[in-house]
């Protein structure tokens, strides 16, 4: 399961021997901002997003959508297919999610 965490960096360390990249997991995170961009410009590259998937017959599986606090979606496809869509309007990264086992 993919969580965005916020936490105090000072009081908390990252277990390196327990982490680990979920097989086939990924975080496609888009260029705007939703601090800075209209809810509605927000939600166009969502849309953009899954009629590009469709149009160039991308398989993929949508996990969480992040519209608020960040501007993404964790998706599940086969690793082949990141290429692709990292060229894919207003993608502006493709992201490995990886497991953390935070410890306070």
């Amino acid at each position: 399961m993919f969580f965005l965490i916020s936490f105090n960096w000072t009081n908390a360390y990252i277990n390196k021997q327990l982490s680990h990249t979920f097989a086939n997991k990924f975080f496609v995170k888009f260029s705007s901002s939703p601090f800075t961009s209209s809810p509605e410009h927000v939600e166009a590259q969502h849309s953009t997003f899954h009629k590009e998937l469709k149009k160039r017959g991308i398989e993929v599986k949508i996990g969480h959508t992040f519209k608020r606090y960040a501007n993404g979606i964790a998706i599940e496809t086969d690793e082949r297919h990141v290429k692709r869509i990292a060229e894919i309007e207003h993608v502006e990264s493709v992201e490995p999610v990886v497991d953390v086992k935070i410890d306070y």
